[in-house]
């Protein structure tokens, strides 16, 4: 008969990477601590992004009011605009947006197969660990889902950015055509 802190360890040692786990769409190769670090550092750069896109809105909104008073008041070119708009759409790194939803998965699916074992094997400790280590999970997969909403949202409104320049451009040469 094996001693239980022997039987601990060779658990531990089996659900530490000895035990396939099935594969996903895209197998995650970060730490649960580098996955954390990722989705923070994404949020983080979603948030810059959305505030700059914010402030080329509101230019946006001053230079279209600028235009319904007086419509001689067209900037010369708005590209400069648009490719702002689009620059912010570029830095969206849809493949690290599809990672972090990737290694969500992968330490889900991971973390439910290690207690399902753990419970097997009546390790009630080894159980409240990784329930432990799943709620860790469960709260950076969340944020990582709703960094990639926002991401999209962020894509989305860059877009109609760009479609609103392209209609105040189109007003422009309109009106600084046939009518000066």
């Amino acid at each position: 008969m094996t001693s239980p802190n022997i039987r601990r360890l060779s658990l531990a040692a089996l659900m530490l990477g000895t035990m396939p786990v099935a594969a996903t769409a895209q197998d995650c190769t970060l730490k649960l601590s580098a996955y954390e670090e990722a989705t923070n550092s994404y949020t983080a750069k979603i948030g810059q992004l959305s505030r700059d896109l914010a402030t080329l809105f509101d230019k946006y909104e001053d230079i279209d009011a600028r235009i319904a008073k007086t419509p001689d008041a067209c900037p010369a070119d708005l590209s400069s605009e648009s490719a702002a708009a689009q620059l912010i759409i570029n830095q969206l790194d849809t493949a690290q947006t599809d990672q972090l939803l990737a290694c969500g998965q992968s330490f889900n699916q991971r973390i439910l197969t290690d207690i399902e074992t753990a419970r097997k094997s009546n390790d009630s400790q080894m159980v409240l660990r990784l329930g432990t280590v799943q709620q860790r999970i469960f709260a950076v997969e969340t944020d990582a889902v709703e960094i990639s909403k926002q991401a999209q949202f962020l894509e989305f409104r860059a877009k109609r950015l760009i479609e609103e320049y392209a209609t105040l451009e189109s007003r422009c040469s309109i009106l600084g055509g046939i009518y000066d």
